[in-house]
C-alpha cells in the first residue's frame, strides 16, 4: 500500500472513532476519560469555566493509555487541573483513579460519586453528563456509556452527534428512564 493510501485509510479508521457533539448543554458531571492527553483536563476545566457543570470528574489509573505518567492518569489530570486553572475550587474536582479501562472508567467513578456526600448517583442526581476523551477512544466511549450496567438503572442511553473537528471530544450523556 502506497503512503497516500494508507493515510487515506488511517484518516478513514480516525474519522470512524472519532466523535463531536455539535451543542453541548448544560450537565450534572464533566467526565474526563484518562490517557496521557494532557488536552482532555484542559478541556474539562474549559467546559466548567463555561458553567456547563458544576463539577468535574477525572478517572483513570494507570492502563494502557497512560504512557511515560508514572501515577494515575486521574492524579496527573488533578495536578494539572489544580495548576492550570488555579480558579476552579478544589470542591469541584472528584478523582477516580483505579480503574484501567473504559468500563472500569464509568463502574469504579459510579462507586465514587456515591461515597459523596450527599452521594451522587448516574440516573438519578446526574442525569445529564458531558464526556470528554480522546479522539481515537470517542467510539469506545460512547458505546460503554450508552450500555446500562454501569449506571445502575434501567434506561440509560447516551445521546451523540458526530461532527468533524479533531479537538478532544465533549459528548453529552442522558440518563432516560
Amino acid at each position: 500500500m502506497e503512503q497516500t493510501e494508507t493515510s487515506a485509510a488511517a484518516g478513514l479508521v480516525f474519522d470512524y472513532l472519532a466523535l463531536r457533539d455539535e451543542q453541548l448543554v448544560a450537565a450534572d458531571l464533566i467526565i474526563g476519560f484518562g490517557h496521557h492527553d494532557s488536552k482532555i483536563p484542559r478541556r474539562c476545566c474549559e467546559l466548567f469555566e463555561q458553567g456547563l457543570a458544576p463539577r468535574v470528574l477525572f478517572t483513570g489509573g494507570v492502563g494502557a493509555g497512560s504512557a511515560d505518567l508514572e501515577m494515575p492518569e486521574a492524579d496527573h489530570f488533578m495536578a494539572m487541573a489544580l495548576s492550570e486553572s488555579p480558579a476552579i475550587p478544589r470542591e469541584a474536582f472528584v478523582v477516580e483513579n483505579r480503574s484501567t479501562n473504559t468500563g472500569e472508567n464509568l463502574e469504579m467513578s459510579a462507586q465514587v460519586l456515591a461515597t459523596l456526600r450527599p452521594p451522587l448517583r448516574f440516573g438519578a442526581e446526574i442525569r445529564r453528563a458531558i464526556l470528554v476523551a480522546n479522539a481515537y477512544r470517542q467510539r469506545r466511549v460512547k458505546l460503554t456509556a450508552s450500555k446500562p450496567a454501569w449506571v445502575m438503572t434501567r434506561g440509560a442511553a447516551a445521546v451523540w452527534r458526530a461532527r468533524a473537528n479533531r479537538a478532544p471530544s465533549s459528548l453529552p450523556w442522558k440518563a432516560n428512564r
